[in-house]
């Protein structure tokens, strides 16, 4: 797409010049603010004289409610107004930045939209300087305009992924299945030298790279890549940086140790949790809770069409494990693992339910019920300190 002449004559020197040509773009017929948008930079891989993405690294991500001028802008120069992405020409940059956001390039303020575009000013489409081993470096701006919709091209996903591990977005308010995603990203040797796709890469890259002196390192071929390779999230620590993918939602004051693991649609939701055991595809987990070494969670790619989630102030004992989703103040014993279908006994009475039937219910501690003989049943006491159970349910 070229620049046009009637793009360039809006050369905007004030705020108020800004306000009026973002009100000018969005008066126009069919114009929609999109969800969300994301600045940022590609890795492509050459094959068969054409690059073919990789990944994508956004320096800026936003929701257009926060940013409304940018996303005007992204509309009227790059001609994006729907779900998608585009390969911004240098003077496209140019424009936005140069002649579109002018009033605010030296006002003192924190602008991301604006460092993010410095930023793909120094990447140029095709610039040999920026090749490396047949990739290249491209400057991509994608949007989003419905964020109910399922995307469709690897950028996107990279950009709903990032508005997980920014913790914008959680777990479960987009679509973003697992094996949707996996449709659309390619698998890829993840290496010391950056990404390669995994495909025949003995034969082709690592020769390439031995012969130029370097001997590479594969970490991983995946589809995913590791969170800590494109975001560092404020105040959260973790173990190993090889066992969160990027997508996973950690809020600050997240602790996930050498053997937590947390899928890319997973997500720990509040303050003070300490993750040890395993965080599979959709599962999330409220504030307070700790998650024992080998427990784990039935996630949405076991064949369940109930996502599992629990409140605040859980507990899940070592190697024990949870199928059925539960609210605050919940327990499961060290290696019990808690499945729909499981035969729960209330306290000291006859009362027996399956475990899905009480799914959602505050203040439950499972134990083993020593008392039944069957190791399979568990008896559910009201957790310590809980007020929320129904007490009714516990009387003789």
């Amino acid at each position: 797409m070229t620049v046009t002449d009637t793009q360039i004559k809006w050369d905007i020197d004030t705020a108020d010049e800004f306000k009026g040509y973002v009100e000018e773009v969005e008066n126009r017929g069919g114009y929609r603010r999109p969800d969300a948008f994301g600045i940022g930079l590609a890795t492509a891989q050459i094959v068969d004289g054409e690059p073919v993405l990789l990944d994508t690294r956004y320096f800026a991500v936003s929701f257009s409610r926060e940013n409304p001028g940018v996303a005007a802008i992204i509309s009227d120069v790059l001609g994006l107004n729907h779900s998608g992405y585009v390969i911004p020409t240098f003077d496209q940059q140019i424009v936005m930045r140069n002649q579109r956001l002018k009033p605010f390039l030296n006002d003192g303020k924190s602008h991301p939209n604006i460092d993010a575009l410095n930023a793909l000013q120094h990447f140029k489409r095709g610039d040999g300087k920026r090749a490396m081993f047949g990739r290249v470096q491209i400057p991509i701006i994608t949007v989003i305009e419905d964020l109910d919709e399922q995307p469709t091209t690897l950028p996107e996903v990279y950009l709903r992924l990032y508005l997980q591990s920014l913790c914008m977005v959680k777990p479960n308010e987009q679509p973003l299945a697992l094996g949707h995603m996996a449709s659309i990203l390619p698998n890829v040797a993840w290496t010391d030298l950056g990404p390669f796709f995994a495909e025949d890469f003995d034969n082709t890259k690592r020769l390439e790279l031995m012969q130029a002196g370097h001997w590479v390192n594969v970490r991983n071929p995946d589809k995913f890549p590791y969170l800590v390779d494109y975001i560092v999230p404020k105040g959260v620590r973790i173990g190993d940086g090889a066992r969160v993918r990027l997508g996973a939602y950690l809020h600050p004051g997240t602790t996930v140790m050498q053997e937590g693991y947390l899928n890319a649609t997973s997500g720990a939701l509040g303050p003070d949790t300490m993750v040890e055991g395993r965080l599979a595809g959709g599962v999330t987990v409220g504030g307070n809770s700790h998650i024992g070494g080998g427990f784990s969670f039935m996630g949405d790619v076991a064949g369940s069409d109930v996502t599992i989630s629990v409140g605040e102030h859980f507990l899940g004992g070592a190697n024990g494990g949870l199928g059925v989703p539960l609210g605050d103040n919940c327990k499961v014993a060290a290696g019990r693992y808690v499945m729909p279908q499981t035969r729960c006994v209330f306290g000291d009475t006859s009362k027996v339910v399956k475990a899905i039937d009480i799914s959602g219910w505050n203040g439950i501690t499972f134990v083993p019920n020593v008392r039944s003989g069957i190791d399979a049943e568990l008896r559910l006491v009201p957790t310590k300190g809980s007020e929320n159970m129904n007490a009714a349910l516990f009387a003789n």
